[in-house]
């Protein structure tokens, strides 16, 4: 696929041979099915469309491997935040640092996690658009508030959609691609393999 920051293969692939790129490309730290249901579902557990958002900043890349694909909609939906990022100017940048995301006590950063952040000399982004953003200052709102049309102009520029069939598998540079999905009917079949990624040994190849 010809868009950087995202790798696809649609070739039958084993799911031994995902968790095996996976291992080549970094440290998988965590795997998890994503299908419906759960005693206490989460957002990817419900029927409903799932809005545009990056994993936990924990993870360097996020991956997905189709064990079985919902035949009426569930298509994964990715947008590039980085034209967002490019609107915003150094000091802003350093504003949306201040806009903190509240951490998941189970991949605990040492705290609330900043919207951008500096990681290895690279600016690096956590978006979750559903949960409670804390923007301490004016100029942190205004940040805030530009990114997110940021954000809404890259929606309307671009949105690369991928309905996965059984096989295929799909990496993503989880500090700059959004990802989310179309709704699907309640009791969906529709089950993938999720990986995080971090520690990266190598660079993801541009498809």
């Amino acid at each position: 696929m010809a868009c950087e920051g995202i790798y696809t293969l649609a070739s039958g692939t084993s799911l031994e041979r995902f968790r095996g790129v996976a291992g080549d490309l970094g440290d998988v730290f965590y795997e998890a099915d994503v299908r419906m249901g759960g005693e206490r579902p989460r957002n990817y557990q419900l029927p409903a469309a799932i809005d545009f958002h990056t994993d936990h900043v924990s993870a360097e890349i996020a991956a997905w491997f189709c064990v079985e694909r919902e035949s009426d909609g569930g298509a994964m939906q990715f947008v590039d935040l980085s034209p967002a990022a490019k609107s915003l100017g150094e000091q802003e940048l350093d504003a949306l640092g201040r806009v903190r995301v509240p951490d998941n006590a189970v991949w605990s950063e040492g705290g609330d996690i900043p919207v951008c952040a500096i990681r290895n000399g690279q600016r690096v982004f956590h978006y979750v658009p559903w949960l409670k953003l804390n923007a301490p200052d004016e100029e942190a709102r205004q940040a805030l508030a530009k990114f997110k049309a940021g954000i809404a102009a890259a929606k309307a520029e671009r949105i690369v959609e991928l309905d996965l069939e059984p096989g295929d598998l799909v990496f993503v540079d989880n500090h700059r691609i959004m990802h989310g999905r179309r709704a699907i009917p309640a009791g969906s079949k529709r089950n993938l393999k999720r990986l995080w990624i971090r520690n990266c040994r190598t660079v993801m190849p541009a498809a």
